[in-house]
């Protein structure tokens, strides 16, 4: 239901509002990370947001440790990580990558994570 919620308001909302929840879902990463939706809900908010917006929302995803490991590991969560990190610079990316090292050994332990992760190693290796 949240994924719709933001997509909606995103796609028919006024200015303010679609900059309201943008800020929200950047202050509130950590918890929606957590949520079995929140994967989705971040998929949607980084398809369907203004660009300025998108690289906040992304920014917000990749500078919070435990919302990497928490996204990673689901299956639209992996997806929406990854489409938090396409839509960064690469020097941010490459900054996200050196955050996230750490938590390597914990990423491989699941089948998105391990993507995750492999994608980070390719882009380590370019």
């Amino acid at each position: 239901f949240g994924k719709y919620a933001v997509t909606h308001l995103l796609e028919l909302g006024t200015a303010e509002q679609k900059y309201g929840l943008a800020r929200a879902i950047e202050r509130n990463m950590e918890i929606i990370a957590r949520s079995t939706s929140g994967g989705s809900v971040i998929t949607a908010a980084l398809s369907h947001t203004a660009k300025e917006d998108l690289v906040w929302i992304a920014r917000a995803v990749v500078q919070n440790p435990s919302a990497i490991v928490d996204l990673a590991h689901g299956r639209r969560g992996h997806a929406a990580l990854l489409h938090a990190l396409s839509a960064l610079p690469s020097h941010e990316v490459v900054r996200a990558s050196g955050r996230m090292i750490q938590h390597f050994p914990e990423l491989r332990t699941s089948r998105y994570g391990r993507k995750v992760a492999m994608y980070l190693e390719t882009l380590a290796g370019q």
